[in-house]
């Protein structure tokens, strides 16, 4: 395929188009942030005021594996969103209007903000509600693990689109992979206590990595005084 136009230039004028179509549908963002904000307020209120005690160690991880499993689930919308935009996708790379890889990466420069911007609210309020340790460094590294985890799965589930023929093929293999890597992402299932078989999931299970990483964060360097249950 020939292209009139530079690799650069075809980013700039699809990133213009992204946020343009973003503008045009602003119902789609408002209702993301406000469905985060809501399921924010949900969690917070299972996981309100966590004793500091050993008797809310388990609470803490809890709060925590929602907050990546949530995102991780809202990443399978991406799979119909692929499916939607191929024909005109298509159609332009068969005039050479535009490159696939520049629209892809400008889409995911365009989304990123909107989706940060959701994640931001549910991740304060989540967390402040939970009772979380109440220290910058913590906060902003949990943080930071949540958006990269977050990225992560909406990468891997935008892969399983565009490998995939027909939308409901897609949906099959997403489904299933975001069954496997809740299992064994070692907070429902720990590690010594998986089928030997199927073990190697979870070293390959991106949200295994967030989630541990957030939860070593959280309790680094906490001193807890006993609450009456073992840990």
């Amino acid at each position: 395929y020939r292209y009139t136009i530079s690799y650069l230039t075809q980013l700039k004028l699809l990133t213009q188009r992204g946020f343009d179509r973003i503008y045009g549908d602003k119902a789609y963002t408002i209702t993301q942030l406000i469905a985060a904000v809501i399921q924010a307020l949900i969690a917070g209120s299972l996981y309100y005021g966590t004793p500091a005690t050993t008797r809310g160690s388990f609470s803490r991880s809890g709060s925590l594996y929602f907050m990546i499993l949530y995102f991780s689930l809202m990443g399978l919308a991406e799979v119909s969103g692929q499916f939607a935009d191929r024909p005109i996708l298509l159609k332009q790379k068969s005039y050479s209007f535009y490159h696939p890889s520049a629209e892809t990466i400008s889409a995911t420069l365009t989304k990123f903000p909107f989706k940060l911007l959701s994640v931001t609210a549910f991740y304060l309020i989540t967390y402040f509600l939970s009772n979380l340790t109440r220290d910058a460094g913590k906060f902003f590294l949990t943080y930071l693990f949540l958006v990269v985890s977050s990225e992560t799965i909406t990468a891997m589930f935008q892969m399983v689109a565009a490998l995939s023929q027909n939308v409901a093929g897609a949906n099959a293999v997403a489904g299933i992979l975001m069954l496997a890597i809740s299992l064994y992402s070692c907070y429902m299932i720990q590690l010594k206590s998986m089928h030997p078989w199927f073990k190697w999931i979870s070293y390959i299970n991106p949200i295994r990595y967030g989630f541990e990483n957030m939860l070593a964060d959280e309790f680094h360097g906490r001193k807890m005084d006993c609450g009456g249950t073992l840990v």
